[in-house]
């Protein structure tokens, strides 16, 4: 008897090997910014372990995943080129995380387009897994920080602790601490949630069990990551400052956190189904599934569905869509950009540009282009700083909007309060970001916003589109981040009086001096 291989040559689900290089290779700036994410940041390291423990899932489940009945899908073809589109934009954007996003998301696609949504089923965990891959979730920090710092102030009072609390810093009778972005719990979470979906899909086999587990593994570290940040103040009060102040209170973090983990599992190990064949897995999931008795699974050594014309044109039309909106991409990059010159107004009215240079604070902007200055008014001699920095908007994976940018050291300066404050200049309404900052007695007021085309913007969501906008019709590139601060002694509305004086003044000059760069 001859066989369906003879006849056809190629497999089947060999057929999703072209598609996937070609979907590598047309999005390989995006996996190249993920990787790069994974290899600078502690918090996402763990990336290079999703992609080889997905493939371990995708194995072990192999034998289950029939091939019978793998028709195309051309509604998941029009779901791939939605995703492409969402690419598209989000590039255009610069928003890396939505980027990443629409790539991992068009491979469950693909396999759906190409081999359908009863095989797209069988393998949905695995495939899903992937998500874990796409560095996300830092907008999580400021919540996670606000639960660390209450758990904190509250174990403290229960032991009888004095204690004084104000946003993410902690006094005590011993010393201060700062609930820093780096002890807000998100490496543990994300870890933590990882670990678990991983652990929860091999361990049981009941999807209520699967689910339950995973919750725990999502609540878990919060409140762990509350009594270990209690517990390092505990240790300082009672050292009286000598221990968990340092580095060792990261070492202690991940020991606690190990063992928050090894604990989670060993309970879920006593709950875990008994070791029993795929098949009878497969039964007690309720998936109605079996190990096709054919020839016909992804594990068979036999016989395997034919490929059909209609496999090969679909193959060539997921092709076309995964390439196409790239190559669109490339074809909207302005061939020039004229350099506008990024100089400031040496002179607004009565204030004058110095040669005095700004000292104790550094905002961090290090892939813009960036000035920072010193205003002086003529009149009054009053000062005040200011910064600036501008994204010409033809560098990928550089962002005008982005949490690595910081307008200030959080880790020396104490943050008071802050706020969008809405000023009247000149017969217009403008908001500005407001941070009333302190350190070692010394303390700032700051007012910050972006200019993008001449418009003056706050709000980041809007930013983000506009600046969508402006490359997909080819109008303006870019954009710029400014910020004035100067110190005040007692009151911060004496400060807000000198910046508002500054803006009245110099606000159009300024804005006519950063103008987005224009193809």
């Amino acid at each position: 008897m001859t066989s369906r291989i003879a006849n056809n040559t190629i497999p089947l689900p060999y057929l999703l090997i072209p598609l996937l290089v070609i979907w590598l290779l047309a999005f390989f700036p995006t996996h190249q910014a993920m990787v790069h994410v994974w290899i600078n940041s502690v918090t996402f390291a763990h990336g290079f372990l999703i992609v080889p423990m997905a493939l371990y899932l995708f194995w072990q489940r192999r034998q289950l995943v029939s091939l019978n009945n793998a028709q195309p899908s051309w509604l998941a073809s029009l779901i791939l080129l939605g995703l492409a589109v969402v690419w598209f934009v989000a590039d255009a954007a610069g928003v890396n995380v939505v980027q990443q996003l629409a790539v991992v998301l068009m491979i469950p696609v693909i396999i759906w387009g190409l081999l359908g949504f009863q095989v797209l089923k069988q393998v949905a965990f695995p495939v899903g897994y992937l998500l874990f891959a796409v560095p996300m979730g830092e907008n999580l920090v400021p919540l996670l920080q606000d639960i660390t710092a209450w758990f904190s102030v509250k174990g403290l009072q229960l032991v009888g602790i004095p204690v004084y609390w104000e946003g993410y810093y902690i006094s005590i009778p011993s010393g201060d601490f700062l609930v820093a972005e780096a002890c807000s719990g998100i490496r543990y979470l994300i870890a933590s949630a990882a670990l678990g979906a991983f652990y929860a899909y091999i361990t049981f086999n009941s999807l209520k069990k699967r689910i339950l587990f995973i919750g725990i593994s999502l609540v878990l570290p919060i409140i762990a990551n509350g009594i270990r940040a209690w517990g390092i103040i505990m240790i300082a009060y009672y050292s009286n400052m000598k221990y968990a102040v340092g580095v060792d209170h990261i070492l202690y973090g991940w020991v606690f956190f190990g063992i928050v983990m090894l604990l989670l599992f060993w309970i879920g190990g006593k709950f875990a189904d008994n070791p029993i064949s795929q098949q009878s897995a497969a039964s007690a999931s309720g998936a109605n599934e079996s190990i096709p008795n054919d020839g016909s699974s992804l594990g068979a050594q036999g016989l395997m569905p034919p490929v059909e014309k209609q496999h090969w044109r679909m193959l060539i039309w997921l092709a076309a869509i995964i390439v196409c909106i790239p190559v669109l991409t490339l074809l909207n990059q302005p061939s020039s950009i004229s350099q506008v010159a990024f100089t400031l107004p040496e002179k607004a009215a009565t204030w004058q540009l110095t040669q005095k240079q700004p000292v104790n604070w550094q905002p961090t902007f290090s892939t813009a282009h960036t000035t920072h200055v010193t205003y002086q008014n003529d009149v009054t001699d009053q000062s005040l700083l200011l910064f600036a920095a501008h994204y010409t908007g033809r560098e990928r994976d550089i962002e005008l909007v982005s949490y690595a940018n910081q307008l200030f050291d959080e880790d020396n300066w104490k943050v008071l309060s802050q706020q969008v404050r809405n000023i009247e200049i000149a017969g217009k309404t403008y908001s500005f970001y407001e941070y009333v900052i302190e350190h070692d007695g010394q303390r700032r007021l700051l007012w910050s916003w972006y200019v993008l085309n001449n418009k003056v913007m706050t709000n980041i969501y809007l930013i983000k589109l506009y600046q969508a906008y402006g490359k997909l019709t080819g109008q303006f590139y870019g954009g710029s981040f400014l910020a004035i601060a100067t110190d005040f002694d007692i009151k911060p509305s004496e400060a807000r009086e000198k910046l508002l004086r500054f803006l009245t003044e110099a606000m159009p000059l300024l804005t006519e001096s950063l103008v987005s760069y224009k193809p």
